[in-house]
């Protein structure tokens, strides 16, 4: 597959005609060579990049990845990668290996590009995780509790805007009135204003952990791939709940929106929820009240829905010419918009602020 073609019909201007948002540090440029083979990302409309293996000449037989925007212009998802994966690796040396190395941010080829090692494993599957839901729990919540502890909603006064309230306004003014997001972003705000009375650690968050992003090795190792949604000083819990939705998706083995809403439900509000089980204990390691689990779950969703925006707005943009109107059309179809709205409308609307609270509720899909 030739990739100019493709993306001379995307766009010709490139990286350096960019604005002036800030980027990481550029590390050194490698020496490449033509021996690569492609690999197309899924085929969902906020994929926002393709992605090559090539063989690395300075670590044989590694292989580097070379991630490449969809649209040219469409930069601040390499760039942010990159800055998060830099921090994360002088933050966690433990972990390095479990999470690309940044090699280099650069025009490759003519094109702007993201060059970082591999990480090795096998993608984890939903077989796998409906064959071993146990074992695959425990490696992934084993992984995401290593993740650093970057700070506190206590000396950190903006945190509330920047992980609620501006993602969403961001979503509302981008979509259509007709879907509703404005009330739902509204309670989604009071469900999670408990969460500004009590102090929360602040953790590295990797903001994506479902399938294909997780990866096990030969020794059942896990680590993590597609850092662009990654937030350095994100809420706990949030990396664990993305894992265990997609665990329950696995474990029931539906693909359909419905039937992923009602897993879900299952999997937290049902007569065994291990899922809320498994999510209470996770919450104890990081030191958070359990019973803050209902304002967390709405609030992940919520921040979960509205990574929608800025991961469509150049696409529509550059491409589609749709603005709005690509944006609402993925996001009324969405999964994790219609989890969100279940959540909203079935659990935060009754303002239950306890674990004991949400099993009480009664959830009307």
């Amino acid at each position: 597959m030739h990739l100019v073609p493709w993306r001379d019909r995307c766009n010709r201007r490139w990286l350096h005609e960019e604005d002036d948002r800030p980027r990481a540090p550029r590390p050194r440029r490698l020496p490449v060579d033509g021996r690569t083979r492609l690999l197309v990302t899924p085929r969902f409309r906020t994929s926002r990049h393709v992605v090559r293996l090539q063989d690395d000449p300075v670590s044989q037989p590694s292989s580097l990845v070379v991630k490449l925007p969809r649209i040219a212009t469409d930069t601040s998802g390499i760039a942010h990668e990159a800055t998060v994966l830099n921090e994360l690796a002088d933050r966690w040396p433990a972990g390095r290996g479990t999470f690309p190395e940044v090699r280099a941010l650069q025009l490759h080829s003519g094109y702007p590009a993201l060059i970082e090692t591999q990480v090795p494993g096998a993608v984890m599957t939903h077989r796998r995780v409906a064959r071993q839901p146990e074992e695959s729990l425990r490696v992934v919540r084993q992984w995401i509790e290593g993740l650093p502890v970057t700070g506190s909603t206590a000396t950190d006064p903006g945190w509330f805007d920047r992980l609620v309230e501006q993602p969403l306004r961001e979503l509302v003014s981008q979509s259509d009135p007709g879907l509703g997001l404005a009330e739902l972003a509204q309670r989604t705000t009071r469900a999670a204003a408990v969460l500004k009375d009590v102090e929360l650690p602040l953790v590295f968050e990797h903001g994506d952990v479902t399938c294909p992003n997780i990866l096990v090795d030969s020794f059942g190792q896990v680590g993590l791939v597609d850092w662009e949604l990654a937030e350095p000083q994100g809420l706990p819990g949030t990396d664990l709940l993305q894992f265990l939705a997609f665990a329950s998706f696995a474990c029931a083995g539906v693909h359909d929106v419905p039937r992923q809403v009602l897993a879900f439900r299952n999997a937290f509000f049902g007569p065994r929820p291990w899922a809320a089980d498994a999510a209470r204990g996770h919450l104890r390691h990081r030191g958070v009240d359990e019973r803050l689990l209902v304002p967390l779950l709405v609030t992940a969703w919520g921040r979960y829905a509205a990574k929608i925006a800025p991961r469509l707005q150049r696409l529509a943009e550059s491409v589609d010419c749709e603005g709005g109107d690509l944006i609402s059309y993925v996001a009324a179809r969405d999964r994790d918009v219609a989890i969100w709205r279940s959540l909203v409308y079935n659990i935060a609307s009754s303002n239950p602020t306890t674990t004991s609270e949400l099993e009480e509720h009664s959830w009307v899909t």
